[in-house]
């Protein structure tokens, strides 16, 4: 289960730094 977390967030990290991205 830690490794599917770990995946989870870091796929939140990316998907996060995509959109701001986008907005600047």
């Amino acid at each position: 289960m830690g490794k599917n977390l770990v995946g989870h967030w870091k796929e939140e990290i990316i998907f996060s730094l995509r959109k701001a991205r986008i907005t600047v």
